[in-house]
């Protein structure tokens, strides 16, 4: 599922249709969220409906102020609108086959008292909020100085970032390869937002306590507090790590850069078939002597002689509580324990 989100300051022009018609095209939404749009919808309706966005929540602009337009495919995707105001779209997104997430479609207003009214609105929203979430849109605001980008104009303007998302833990862990993608700007000064979301993974709050602990193996954590629901913690971080871990581009033998999946899978089978092939020689040299014994008798008879059932349990001991000895994925605080 994909969600296109766009300040697009205006879309009552030919030029605006257009670059909307390209960004359908390559991206395919599912659902399109549109701020500053300028004018009413009824004026574009019969344009989104051949589009296949057939089903909206809005709110018009005042004048040729504000605006904000969710539209969406009913085929692809339900949205229930829960709150609808000036700055902010609460809806409820469903799918069939999917858990139900939540998303806001923020355009803050230039107004500083306003804003603080939308984020005491979002404040008091992620207070109560135990569904995946996701925040997106224009927040007229940035997070740091930080921000800020130097233009290449020699006039050295300055472009703040003011198109973001915010995901809670929640959305992250539904959605472990959701991602956000800023696409370069075109028609807007306004960067589009592209929302990319996988399938629920799996309803939390029923997990066994078995589960906790496999969890916490991948996790590769090295507390854990006995007794508590703290699965959601570990697969955040089992998440966070796979993230690290993913290779994302390799160099080839000709010390060009891949980045494309098909290419990085055929440069790796390359690699290892071309490292294990066969070689030319089928013999092997095994030294002048290799009869020769190489541990004492003492050390062969202390080799053979029978395990005691202390050197097992020192052997299992020595072993840290959650870490698996063995493929069944077992940890050893059973083996402790029992």
């Amino acid at each position: 599922m994909k969600l296109l989100i766009w300040n697009c300051r205006g879309a009552g022009n030919k030029v605006f249709r257009r670059t909307m018609k390209e960004l359908e095209k390559i991206h395919r939404p599912s659902i399109i969220v549109l701020m500053e749009t300028k004018i009413e919808l009824s004026l574009m309706g019969s344009f989104f409906n051949k589009l296949g966005f057939t089903t909206s929540s809005h709110v018009d602009p005042v004048g040729r102020s504000v605006g904000i337009w969710v539209l969406w495919d009913p085929f692809k995707a339900t949205v229930k609108a829960l709150e609808v105001n000036a700055q902010v779209i609460l809806a409820k997104i469903q799918r069939d086959n999917h858990a139900d997430w939540v998303l806001s479609a923020v355009y803050a207003g230039p107004i500083p008292r306003n804003r603080e009214l939308l984020w005491d609105n979002l404040e008091s929203i992620a207070d109560n909020m135990n569904l995946p979430w996701l925040v997106a849109g224009d927040f007229n605001d940035i997070a740091f100085w930080g921000e800020n980008v130097v233009s290449a104009q020699p006039s050295l303007m300055f472009e703040p970032r003011l198109d973001r998302d915010v995901r809670n833990s929640e959305w992250r862990m539904a959605f472990t390869e959701g991602a956000v993608r800023n696409l370069p700007r075109t028609y807007s000064d306004h960067s589009p937002l592209v929302v990319f979301t996988q399938e629920f993974v799996r309803d939390y709050n029923n997990i066994l306590y078995q589960e906790k602990l496999l969890w916490f193996q991948k996790s590769r954590a090295n507390w854990i507090t006995m007794g508590e629901r703290n699965t959601k913690y570990f697969h955040v971080s089992t998440i966070a790590k796979r993230r690290r871990m993913r290779v994302v581009t390799l160099k080839n033998s000709e010390n060009g850069w891949i980045t494309d999946p098909i290419d990085l899978k055929n440069n790796v089978h390359s690699y290892f078939c071309n490292l294990f092939k066969k070689g030319t020689s089928d013999t092997l040299s095994v030294g002048p002597d290799p009869l020769q014994p190489k541990i004492s008798l003492d050390d062969s008879r202390s080799l053979c002689k029978p395990i005691s059932d202390k050197e097992v349990w020192d052997a299992i001991k020595s072993v840290k509580a959650f870490k698996a000895p063995g493929s069944d994925g077992i940890p050893s605080l059973f083996y402790h324990k029992h």
